[in-house]
């Protein structure tokens, strides 16, 4: 079984189903997707079928090696984060000067200005929804936020209320953008969780230590700690933070 990152997996509905398509294919044996740290582990003959899968479900999600996906995630976060930032900012703007000068832009011949100004707020902000509103319909995911919201924005256009449209969008975009901030940092947490686990652990074996597989000890093993550090260990007890170094026997 293999192991792979989920690069822009931001929602645990869409963890599932991806879970769920890939157990209906022939060619995968067994499958297991995790949302907290964004992982796959499969098992499965045929990879690229998986991949053109999850495309299909999710288009933004990347399939990446896990030790890739690690340092180009983290990258990618960063720069797709300041991006969605300056876009919303900019947005928000021009959106804020549309309607101060709201009168005078429906003046113009054929509320031409008018258009201009919140047409652009709403693509600017808006595009990647209906992109990805466009990419679902043809995936057979119809009725999703994306899809919704097109429609809904679509319509305010055609009746011509264009700043509800373009403030729809944005407050759409600031959402979005506060939902994934808030799941990549509680996938940091957890994964600095995950790293000060134990490699090792020392297990008392006919009067001598040993070094072994955490996994393998079991309740009322004996084992050696070394102070001034502090491990999880998975069976009965937990390490706290002993005030000496040293070894002490548990």
């Amino acid at each position: 079984m293999k192991r792979y990152t989920l690069q822009n997996l931001d929602c645990a509905d869409c963890a599932l189903n991806i879970e769920k398509a890939l157990n209906n294919l022939e060619s995968v044996q067994s499958v297991s997707v995790n949302f907290p740290t964004a992982t796959l582990h499969i098992d499965t003959e045929c990879m690229d079928e998986v991949i053109k899968t999850i495309r299909t479900i999710e288009p933004e999600v990347k399939v990446v090696e896990a030790d890739q996906g690690r340092v180009q995630g983290e990258r990618a976060h960063g720069i797709a984060f300041d991006g969605e930032l300056i876009t919303i900012t900019a947005s928000v703007i021009i959106f804020l000067i549309g309607m101060i000068f709201r009168q005078r832009l429906q003046n113009s011949p054929y509320s031409y200005a008018e258009y201009t100004i919140f047409l652009t707020v709403y693509l600017l902000s808006g595009w990647k929804v209906l992109y990805l509103a466009a990419r679902k319909i043809f995936g057979g995911n119809l009725f999703d936020e994306h899809f919704l919201m097109s429609i809904a924005t679509i319509g305010a256009i055609a009746i011509r209320a264009l700043p509800e449209a373009a403030g729809v969008m944005i407050f759409f975009k600031i959402g979005e953008y506060l939902e994934n901030l808030a799941v990549t940092r509680s996938r940091r947490s957890i994964k600095s969780l995950l790293a000060i686990r134990p490699d090792f652990a020392r297990l008392k074996r006919s009067g001598r230590y040993e070094r072994v597989d955490p996994k393998t000890v079991l309740a009322g093993d004996t084992i050696r700690h070394a102070r001034g550090r502090y491990h999880l260990f998975r069976h009965d007890r937990y390490i706290g933070f002993p005030a000496r170094e040293g070894f002490q026997d548990l």
